[in-house]
């Protein structure tokens, strides 16, 4: 459902769904978007790491190299260009 339709549909600025591992957040208000990319402690790189592992199935250990902090900015710039060139 594109981003428009779901937020017309559902007036709340924030929604938690929960999710088999955790939970997601949804953001309606633009203005909570805007929070939401100047806080520095929100990253979606884990996710990107853990959907490009799944999908191009590579196994946890070879992913141990990818997972070092200093490699994982490096690895997040491959896969969002990797995506972005389909």
């Amino acid at each position: 459902m594109p981003l428009r339709l779901t937020s017309a549909k559902h007036t709340v600025p924030i929604a938690t769904l929960p999710m088999v591992n955790g939970k997601m957040y949804m953001i309606n208000s633009p203005a909570l978007v805007q929070s939401a990319y100047r806080a520095k402690n929100l990253s979606s790189d884990p996710f990107m790491i853990e959907f490009a592992q799944a999908t191009l199935g590579v196994s946890d250990e070879a992913m141990k190299s990818v997972k070092r902090p200093e490699f994982i900015p490096a690895f997040v710039k491959g896969i969002q260009y990797f995506y972005c060139t389909f």
